[in-house]
């Protein structure tokens, strides 16, 4: 079910989509717990941080690392933007490519974010750049598959 790559300071694991990254208040069983027994059953350090998320509908690759140094170390790596955050969309429509400029505020207690038409208290600022890939008719409708670069890493930003 997990496919993973490791070593001895990080871990990637394949996330699929429908588990959330880490233990939330549904009490689902969630990656990073489902990774620390997988390594525990294979006589390993099972010792993990999380250095980012993907959100629970979502399907991909997240990186763990095994101990404190690489956790400071991948962390300020993904906050300084030295990490690339690139997804892959299939969305309704024909569409272009471009750069996407929002502002959006979280609301926390619904836990979800809302794109805001301006700067404002509790806004932050989400920055992507997306490429269409291409284009099919599907039935009467068009669907296009998307590749999305982060700038930003904000919570449901895409």
């Amino acid at each position: 079910m997990i496919c993973y790559n490791k070593t001895k300071n990080y871990i990637i694991v394949d996330k699929p989509f429908g588990i959330s990254s880490q233990a939330d208040k549904s009490g689902d069983k969630d990656l990073m717990s489902l990774t620390a027994d997988m390594l525990a059953a294979n006589g390993e350090p099972n010792s993990l941080w999380l250095i980012h998320r993907l959100d629970r509908v979502v399907g991909g690759l997240i990186v763990f690392a095994r101990n404190e140094k690489y956790a400071a170390l991948l962390s300020e790596a993904a906050a300084g933007n030295n990490l690339v955050k690139e997804y892959l969309a299939v969305v309704n429509g024909a569409c272009d490519s471009g750069e996407m400029i929002d502002y959006l505020y979280k609301d926390a207690r619904l836990s979800k974010s809302f794109v805001v038409k301006s700067k404002r208290n509790g806004t932050k600022e989400a920055r992507l750049e997306y490429q269409c890939v291409k284009t099919i008719r599907l039935g009467d409708k068009n669907v296009s598959l998307v590749k999305i670069r982060l700038h930003t890493g904000r919570f449901h930003q895409i």
